[in-house]
Parts: C-alpha cells; sequence; structure tokens
C-alpha cells in the first residue's frame, strides 16, 4: 500500500491508496488526481519496487522536484523524509506494509491451495472471487479513482516520523484533489507541536534528521552531522522557537510565525524563481535572507552592506547589482543567486561544499579556503565546514565568534521554515510557496 501526505496551502492531507503502484496527473485515468494546470495529465508513477518506493516521470514538461532540486535521472527510489513537488504540490510518499490487502488478499491466500492442490485453490479463489464481486482498481473507467480517508478529522504526524497505523481510516469513497477548491477532508495542521512534546534526545535527534534532509535539499549527496554539530544547531532551532508568540515586530525578535507568514505571502515566491533561474537550489536564497536579515529590504550593517542579502558596493557590481539599488530585493535576490552560483562552481555541488559555499557569502570565499588550508595536514584531510567547527581554535577571531555560527543558524532557519508544523506552526514551508 501506497501513503502520501499532501500539502497544499499549509495544510497536510494524509491518503492510502492500495496497490502497488500509484500513477499521479490530471487526467481521469490517473490513480491520483490533482485538478491543477500546472500538473500534465500523466505527470509521475510510484511504484514499490524490491521493498523500495520509486518515482519516475511520465509525461511532464514541467519537471518533478524531489527536495528542491531536478534530479540528474529517473526512476529514483525515496526515502519517507523526501519532499516532491509536482506542479508547486508538496508531498511524502513512503509504503505501509499491511497484513492484507484490501484489494489483492484474495488471490494471495495460500491455504487452499496447500491443502487441495494447485487446481483446487484456483477454482475457489474463482468462487470467492464472484461471490465477493471484487474487482481491479478502475483505470479510464472509473471518472476520479483515487481513495482518500473518511471525514472524521485525523492528526496526521509529519512524515520525517513513521506515520502511525492505527490512527488513519482505511480508504473510502473516491474524490480528487482539487488545489482551487481544497476538500472538506483537508486536516488542518496539528494544534500541538510535536518538536515541544519531544525529550530532548528525541529533539537531537528530531534535528539530526532534518538537517540531513536540507543537505539532500541544497547538495547532491548527503553529508553527516556529528552531534556537536547537531547541538549547535538545535541551539539555534530553540532560540527561533522562544520567539513563537510574542507578538514582536522588531527586527531580530519578531514573532516567528508573523514573520513565516509574511516571508511566504510576499518574498518567496520571487526568490524561488529567481535562484531557479540560477540553476541553484531556492531553499538557499530562502534562508540566507533569513539569517542576514530576516527579510527586511534596506537593512545597512555597520560595514556597509546593504540590502535584503547585504551586498558590500563592489561585490553587487560584480554580480549585476547597481549598488544604489541594493535596496531593491528582487534585483538583490537574483545578483545573490548569480553569487551563490559561483560559489558552488568553486566549492563543489555536494552537500558537505555547499555548506562551504554558504559559510563563504558571510566570510568570504577566499577567506574560506584559507581556513581549509590553515586546518588539512596530513592527519586531518576533510574538507568541510564541520572540519574547520572542529578546529576552530586554529582559525582566526571572526570565525570562532561569527562564521562558527552562520552556517548552524542557516540550518536551523530551514528546519523550521521546511517543518513549520513539527513546531505548531501554522505557516506554510517556504519552498512550497509561489
Amino acid at each position: 500500500m501506497i501513503e502520501l501526505t499532501i500539502y497544499s496551502n499549509g495544510k497536510p492531507r494524509a491518503i492510502r491508496v492500495p496497490g502497488h503502484s500509484l500513477t499521479i496527473g490530471r487526467g481521469k485515468d490517473c490513480d491520483f488526481r490533482i485538478d491543477s494546470l500546472t500538473i500534465s495529465r500523466r505527470h509521475a508513477i510510484l511504484t514499490e519496487a524490491g521493498g523500495e518506493l520509486v518515482l519516475a516521470e511520465l509525461e511532464t514538461a514541467n519537471p518533478l522536484q524531489v527536495n528542491g532540486r531536478c534530479p540528474a535521472q529517473f526512476p529514483l527510489a525515496l526515502s519517507p523524509e523526501d519532499t516532491i513537488h509536482i506542479g508547486g504540490v508538496l508531498l511524502f510518499a513512503r509504503l505501509v506494509k499491511t497484513d492484507t490487502d484490501p484489494v489483492a488478499a484474495p488471490s494471495r491466500t495460500p491455504i487452499w491451495p496447500r491443502v487441495a492442490g494447485v487446481a483446487v485453490g484456483t477454482a475457489l479463489c474463482l468462487i470467492l472471487f464472484g461471490f465477493f464481486h471484487i474487482q481491479p482498481p478502475a483505470k479510464a473507467t472509473s471518472a476520479i479513482p483515487v481513495r482518500v480517508p473518511s471525514a472524521e478529522p485525523v492528526q496526521v504526524v509529519p512524515p520525517v516520523d513513521p506515520l502511525p497505523t492505527d490512527n488513519l481510516p482505511q480508504p473510502a469513497g473516491t474524490t480528487e484533489f482539487n488545489l482551487l477548491a481544497p476538500p472538506a477532508t483537508m486536516i488542518p495542521a496539528a494544534k500541538t507541536a510535536m518538536y515541544q512534546s519531544m525529550t530532548e534526545d528525541q529533539k537531537r535527534e528530531f534535528v539530526r534528521r532534518q538537517a540531513q534532509r536540507i543537505a539532500r535539499m541544497i547538495g547532491n549527496r548527503d553529508c553527516a552531522f556529528e552531534p556537536a554539530v547537531v547541538s549547535r544547531i538545535k541551539s539555534d532551532v530553540d532560540s527561533y522557537l522562544r520567539r513563537k508568540g510574542n507578538g514582536s515586530e522588531q527586527l531580530w525578535g519578531e514573532d516567528l510565525e508573523r514573520l513565516l507568514q509574511r516571508v511566504g505571502t510576499r518574498y518567496a515566491g520571487e526568490i524561488i524563481r529567481s535562484f531557479h533561474e540560477e540553476k541553484v537550489p531556492p531553499v538557499i536564497g530562502l534562508y540566507l535572507a533569513m539569517i542576514e536579515t530576516e527579510y527586511h529590504e534596506c537593512l545597512t550593517s555597520p560595514v556597509g552592506a546593504q540590502g535584503m542579502f547585504q551586498f558590500m558596493p563592489d561585490t553587487a557590481r560584480g554580480y549585476g547589482l547597481d549598488p544604489q539599488e541594493r535596496c531593491d530585493w528582487k534585483k538583490s535576490a537574483r545578483a545573490a543567486a548569480r553569487y551563490m552560483k559561483a560559489r558552488m562552481n568553486q566549492f563543489g555541488t555536494d552537500a558537505t561544499s555547499v555548506s562551504l559555499a554558504i559559510a563563504g557569502y558571510n566570510r568570504g570565499p577566499g577567506s574560506v579556503m584559507r581556513d581549509l588550508e590553515t586546518v588539512q595536514d596530513a592527519t586531518h584531510r576533510e574538507r568541510s565546514f564541520w572540519a574547520l567547527v572542529a578546529q576552530s581554535e586554529r582559525l582566526d577571531h571572526y570565525f570562532q565568534q561569527e562564521n562558527i555560527r552562520y552556517v548552524p543558524k542557516f540550518f536551523a532557519a530551514a528546519i523550521i521554515g521546511e517543518t513549520p508544523w513539527a513546531f505548531g506552526l501554522s505557516a506554510q514551508p517556504l519552498s512550497t510557496c509561489q
């Protein structure tokens, strides 16, 4: 059985669909129909293969994105933590193991074939098949063949942890998923904050897993997060959460709910488009702006950096931005995308290297390269930001006081901004805003 958790307008809905494959699109012959012009008639297919859930494209001109990026090739095996964007719709998918399959169980029952032989078993299966009127899943003849939960409200556990099998109703009825008019069974965001109810050990594990997910969104390979690094990221997550519900509008203290809502409605869509144009993962731009200025359009630093992305005059010129226009946040976003594209060309596109590129946005790429040369020797060959953190005592005061906090804060901001429901926030994940 395949389970989907779909997010639209920041609200999740969980469905379970029996079977071993699931087609997604706006055509009436799809197993899961999404009524949106951004979705192709037959957009994608999910298939169970060797115990894994595999995603493949079908007839689409609008590329699938996994973890905010367009994969180099399909089919692609998914993990339960992977995010899938289909024409602006965010969803998670996973396999659910069940003892019985509502569609296939009668044909798999092994008792009679073992007792009476293949012929008798086959006959009995045919009799049972006719008696109960069991039919295979409808395709083109069924107008809308998606099975959804009953209307009874269900609290959805975020997909980073396995969804429980005992509190979701079995599929019943059929419907379609209309983005313009969400169905009545749309599940509201959880009223209780999952993260805040965890133990400290559970919080650290949650942060570690979410940091790995963010790493997959910014780079093309996973990277490991040591306990000391996880603790740094968690500290910044907790710092952000202390601002939840404080009612403030002040810079660096703004109510977290208000901040995310403001970003999602005004800024996120344009930043996503700007970074997409440069083929840079949009989550980089979304959370650089968060940690640089918290989306204040014309903030000026004591050293002269200005604008939402804090460009110095010479750096702005180098990336096509008139220094007098640094407070134009849209032009500033495009320049930031070009800057990060150059840094990723310099450091690399795997998650470990992109973390160095993010550090370079704050410290300057030349300084980061010198830092790497300083800490690398015969016994320390790792080339990563986390290696710099581990040997920070060998680096200068600026790294120890400022840069060492910059990348962990980026990950913390991204964890909150991409999984707001886990913290009892009603905002939509920023990377899904349009």
